[in-house]
């Protein structure tokens, strides 16, 4: 009785529908959990309808889990209770894209979006520059193209994303030590009670697969059929098996790692009775610049594989990725193997039952390599070199092997995890699985229930500037209480980079001299001393002569002020984020970018606690500017592309091939929209009688078709009016706004402005 890879492989996704009716307290959503690193999600009105569920049957080879939402606001609540874990494959009507998509494109668990849609052209043009959106499709068969190409290129991306660098493998509490510990006792039969079949995690599994007939059917027949000996058939295909073992070690699951050790034991046990010497290897693989930037600076140092690592006994061709969205570096990885270390067993699949024309090579899970070389080859082509390590490499690993092995005692690992929830559940998991005669059982549980050894939640770490100090000086009793509540904010989020001053005096020089000083400040405060003590001090200035306001070193208000230090703290914590990133401190430079995440995320809620500005009972001014462009059939298209790209990020901007359709967005604008639209001198005026008496206030141009002269200069008359007229709207909205005192609004509208007039320059070129 054999197990047929391709009926396991397409499986039976889980759909869980969530609709307008379902309260939140009863939604089938609340119980997901992805046992999969990617989940697919389905956003529309007409999720449930049959062409969209086929759709959806046709990925079940690449998703087991697909979740379904009919209502926008269900999604955004379900979508903000999701950790950073739930990574996400959304596809989304256009009706709800143009809505929910601004709104939630940055989260980290949002990893692709694609627009399902029957009006491409409407929503390419707000989707355009959004990177996470990468497909806006009204046909199936692109939809699933685009789908499975990019669950490829994740999955590989994510293949080593999750590898970890040793940096000093003489290190007795290196964290990647406790990792290779977990495997090697989660593997060996020698540490703990026989494995045996997960029942508990399937019957989970059947619980949430409950509203699935076909899925709970294909999970009983796993049960009842898997074989020890298709063990690798099953990880080596795209099916649930692997992708929940791929899960369980990117992740470094450790209670799913428990629930998995029957069969992660089944394939180590393989791979070593199969173990062979082998010369090299080779993988091509996609990576992120700042991933090749942090191998290059960590040559000679080693590199843990979390997972199962293929590679080919073959040298594929090494060919650039093409993505218009992302700076996809193609990395072939060279793997040579000197010596077979006990550390990672190596084996060829024709060895296995169902692989026997399958001449690809498989390390163990945890393997460990020197970083030998990494070479560029030709623009975003790559070769990175990597030797297997032996144990005169690892002496660290192969001291705590040692010691494991001798004593026995399984604590080190927890000793390794120190006190964190990782160590909580580590005991936990233990407990479960060592027999009930074992010495060190009455000690594992007294670690695991001490609630007082074992916080529920690691204290959170102070994480600081290196390179920069913020000061606030002479200004905290004199704000305004919007201002004093953005500052706290942000002192709050960062307490020892951005710190409060009364006079100069009160700066302790001593301990900030090693860094770059930003001092936000008043021009009644003296600060000769300031100057003296940091000659390279930046400063911004609350200013009483509004003659002097810039609005870059001089600001006319505190709001304005607390705006520039929060602009600038974003742009620190990234900077120095990709720096630690280079550096190879990964951890770190994730908790950097974290902070310069929640940074304006702060300063919304603290404007979410204030009233609206007074504006003396004055009409409301929009901000909502728009432009159409109604085109010719001689329109110079490379110039087209360039106009776009030009107000890419600053305004709404459309361009279109007939009346009709130029008229249709017109009655979809809001009627206080500024409005101001481009038509070619080519149409009449019975072409466009619908525009022309449409109600809205706009401004209307005629423009010539756009050809360039003999020297190849294009002369657009057309584009430097248009360009004009929104700086000088944009101008007078930003004093508008600034004699209501709301400096939130004008601020952005001469922000604008200025973007404007670096698009006169890029225009002139």
């Amino acid at each position: 009785m054999g197990i047929e890879t391709s009926k396991y492989g397409s499986g039976h996704s889980k759909e869980i529908t969530s609709t307008a009716s379902a309260s939140a307290a009863s939604s089938p959503i609340d119980s997901f959990y992805p046992y999969e690193t990617f989940t697919l999600v389905w956003l529309d009105r007409d999720a449930d309808s049959n062409p969209n569920k086929k759709i959806r049957a046709d990925l079940r080879d690449r998703f087991s889990f697909c979740l379904t939402f009919t209502d926008n606001t269900l999604f955004e609540q379900w979508l903000k209770a999701q950790s950073e874990r739930t990574k996400i494959f959304l596809v989304v009507s256009g009706q709800y894209g143009e809505t929910v998509i601004p709104k939630i494109c940055n989260l980290p668990s949002i990893i692709t979006i694609y627009v399902f849609c029957k009006h491409i052209e409407k929503h390419e043009g707000w989707s355009k520059p959004l990177p996470k959106v990468r497909a806006v499709v009204s046909r199936k068969a692109e939809l699933l193209q685009s789908i499975r190409k990019d669950e490829e290129l994740y999955n590989n991306l994510e293949d080593f994303r999750t590898t970890q660098i040793v940096k000093d493998h003489t290190q007795d509490n290196a964290p990647y030590l406790a990792f290779e510990l977990l495997l090697e006792i989660l593997t060996s039969p020698v540490y703990l009670e026989p494995a045996r079949f997960p029942a508990e995690f399937f019957k989970k599994l059947r619980q949430d697969y409950s509203e699935d007939k076909d899925a709970s059917i294909l999970l009983t027949e796993f049960e009842e059929k898997y074989e020890e000996k298709y063990a690798m058939e099953l990880l080596t295909a795209n099916t649930p098996f692997s992708r929940f073992i791929s899960k369980a070690l990117r992740e470094q699951d450790i209670s799913l790692l428990f629930d998995l050790r029957y069969f992660l034991e089944h394939l180590s046990d393989q791979i070593k009775d199969n173990r062979e010497r082998l010369g090299c290897g080779y993988r091509i693989q996609y990576m992120m610049p700042q991933t090749i930037e942090n191998l290059q600076a960590n040559i000679g140092k080693h590199l843990v594989y979390n997972g199962f690592l293929r590679v080919s006994a073959d040298r594929p061709d090494l060919i650039e990725y093409n993505d218009h969205k992302m700076d996809i570096q193609t990395v072939l990885i060279d793997v040579t193997v000197d010596s077979v270390a006990d550390f990672a067993s190596i084996a060829c699949l024709n060895k296995f039952s169902g692989l026997n024309n399958n001449s690809d090579i498989i390390f163990t899970c945890g393997a460990i390599f020197k970083i030998v070389v990494v070479k560029n080859i030709e623009r975003t082509t790559w070769i990175l070199n990597l030797e297997l390590a032996s144990e005169i490499d690892l002496k660290a690993l192969h001291k705590k092997k040692s010691e494991l092995s001798r004593n026995k005692d399984l604590l080190i690992i927890n000793n390794l995890l120190g006190q964190s929830d990782q160590s909580t559940i580590f005991c936990q998991k233990l407990q479960q699985n060592l027999p009930g005669n074992h010495p060190l059982l009455s000690k594992v549980k007294q670690i695991a229930c001490k609630s007082d050894t074992i916080p529920t939640s690691p204290k959170p770490q102070s994480i600081v500037l290196k390179n920069t100090q913020f000061i606030l000086l002479g200004l905290s009793k004199n704000m305004t209480p919007i201002a004093t509540a953005m500052f706290k904010a942000l002192h709050s989020l960062m307490n020892e980079t951005v710190v409060s001053y009364d006079n100069p005096s009160e700066i302790p020089h001593s301990t900030m001299n090693d860094k770059i000083w930003m001092v936000f400040t008043t021009n009644q405060m003296n600060l000769s001393t300031v100057k003296k003590a940091s000659p390279s001090a930046k400063f911004f200035v609350l200013e009483t002569d509004e003659a002097k306001v810039n609005n870059y070193e001089r600001f006319g208000s505190d709001e304005d002020l607390m705006f520039q230090m929060s602009d600038e703290l974003y742009r620190c914590f990234h900077l120095e984020a990709d720096e630690d990133w280079r550096e190879g401190e990964e951890q770190l430079s994730k908790q950097k970018q974290a902070i310069a995440k929640k940074i304006h995320e702060k300063l919304k809620e603290v404007y979410q606690q204030f009233p609206e500005p007074n504006l003396n009972e004055k009409s409301k001014l929009s901000t909502k500017f728009v432009v159409l462009w109604l085109q010719g059939q001689q329109e110079n298209k490379n110039y087209t592309k360039k106009i776009n790209k030009l107000f890419e990020n600053i305004l709404s901007f459309t361009f279109y091939n007939n009346p009709e359709d130029c008229w249709g967005e017109i009655l979809t604008v809001e009627q206080d929209t500024h409005l101001f639209i481009v038509i070619d001198e080519s149409y009449s005026d019975n072409d466009i009688v619908g525009i022309i008496a449409d109600q809205h206030e706009k401004k209307i141009y005629r423009s010539t078709p756009i050809q360039p002269d003999a020297k190849g200069k294009i002369h657009d008359k057309t584009s430097f009016l248009l360009i004009y007229d929104l700086i000088e709207r944009y101008s007078e909205l930003g004093s508008e706004f600034q004699s209501r005192k709301d400096p939130r609004n004008a601020k952005d509208m001469f922000t604008r402005a200025q973007q404007l007039c670096k698009c006169l320059i890029e225009l002139d070129k």
